[in-house]
């Protein structure tokens, strides 16, 4: 229910994943220096299921990185979510 006590329909499923700049090998301390790889993926895909239909699926990421820029030990480690 929303703050009106209105019945909200839900629709869709949502799954989050975060991208972080650590080092497993250091328990998971900050790992610093240049990102040499980094994609996000598309805004939209399209899903098919065996039987139904195709649906367009959107795809939110936030994110402040690019390929060649210098992860520093000033800031968080995420990259991207």
């Amino acid at each position: 229910e929303d703050l009106e006590g209105k019945v909200v329909p839900h629709c869709g499923h949502a799954i989050e994943a975060r991208i972080y700049a650590e080092d497993p090998l250091r328990g998971f301390l900050p790992s610093t220096g240049p990102l040499l790889q980094y994609e996000e993926p598309p805004s939209s895909i399209l899903i098919s299921s065996s039987g139904q239909k195709e649906e367009q699926c959107q795809i939110r990421v936030d994110s402040g990185v690019t390929v060649g820029q210098t992860i520093t030990q000033y800031y968080d480690p995420l990259i991207s979510k």
